[in-house]
C-alpha cells in the first residue's frame, strides 16, 4: 500500500486562488498507522497580512516571530512527498491547489499522486 502523507494547511481565507498559507503540518505513516515523521511549522508572512482570525488563532505577530520562510517549509514538505504513495487532507482539493501552486512557484514539486479527502 505504500506510505501515507497526511497534510493540513491553515490559511488567511477560504479562496484557493488567492489564499496564502500561514501554517503547514504533515505526518508520514504506513498503512498500519505507524508514524515515521511529523512536523508543524508556521510560515513567516512575506508581503501578506495575517488578519486576526478566530479560526486558527495565528496572529501576524506570532507568524513573524515563529514563522519560517515559505520556501523552507515547502522544501521540508517536499522531502516527504516523494516517499508517499498516498496523500490525505481534510479539504484535499483546496489544500492541494494551494500547495501545488506554491511548490511550482519555487520549482520544488507538483502534487500528482493519489489523494484522499476526509471532508
Amino acid at each position: 500500500m505504500g506510505k501515507y502523507l497526511f497534510i493540513d494547511t491553515e490559511t488567511i481565507s477560504f479562496n484557493a486562488q488567492k489564499d496564502h498559507i500561514v501554517q503547514l503540518a504533515w505526518l508520514l505513516t504506513d498503512s498500519t498507522g505507524k508514524l515515521f515523521y511529523e512536523k508543524s511549522l508556521l510560515i513567516k508572512p512575506h508581503e501578506n497580512k495575517v488578519p486576526d482570525n478566530i479560526i486558527h488563532g495565528i496572529s501576524q505577530e506570532k507568524a513573524n516571530r515563529e514563522g519560517k520562510p515559505l520556501r523552507t517549509v515547502l522544501q521540508y514538505l517536499g522531502e516527504h512527498l516523494n516517499g508517499a504513495k498516498n496523500l490525505v487532507a481534510h479539504n484535499a482539493k483546496f489544500d492541494f491547489v494551494l500547495l501545488s501552486a506554491a511548490g511550482a512557484a519555487f520549482n520544488l514539486f507538483d502534487i500528482k499522486t493519489a489523494a484522499y479527502q476526509s471532508l
